[in-house]
């Protein structure tokens, strides 16, 4: 039995009027488009994640919202500040490892470079960088989400839009 972790990077942001802080910065028009369009890539893999941790930043909500759009996909979500504001080795132990085993696909969309050093802490890959709205797979041979660990994966495919 295998788990497969779908780690996302947000899509395209900018600092429009009105922003405030970096948590508060909002997608542009190109990100919303290429978030549309990486959801309808997802569903043509097969591989729509049974449940989303996305990060509380504005950003991430707003890739979550156009990746289910463009691919008419529905998951479970759950926001976690964790996403935003954790290092790799809390979020193993505090999101990854907790996961129901129920869900054998699971997507995290969150930032850069937690999203590249998190590719690389579990694969020992040595090339992923993730542009905005970047999606890779890694896929676990373990039947429990407790029992995944750093090099322990395998980078099936990261795409860069």
């Amino acid at each position: 039995m295998s788990k497969n972790l779908l780690l996302m990077r947000h899509a395209e942001a900018g600092w429009g009027s009105g922003v405030g802080t970096d948590h508060e910065r909002r997608l542009t028009k190109d990100g919303v488009g290429v978030a549309k369009n990486m959801g309808l890539w997802v569903k043509n893999k097969n591989v729509i994640p049974g449940y989303i941790l996305c990060s509380t930043a504005t950003r991430t909500q707003e890739t979550l919202a156009a990746l289910m759009e463009g691919g008419s996909w529905i998951s479970d979500l759950d926001f976690k500040d964790e996403l935003y504001s954790s290092t790799e080795d809390q979020i193993l132990s505090l999101l990854i490892q907790k996961l129901s085993d129920s869900h054998d696909t699971v997507m995290l969309i969150g930032h850069e470079p937690k999203c590249s050093i998190l590719t690389h802490l579990f694969t020992g890959e040595e090339d992923t960088s993730f542009s905005p709205a970047s999606v890779a797979k890694i896929s676990f041979e373990v039947e429990y989400w407790k029992e995944a660990q750093f090099n322990a994966g395998k980078l099936e495919w990261l795409e860069r839009p």
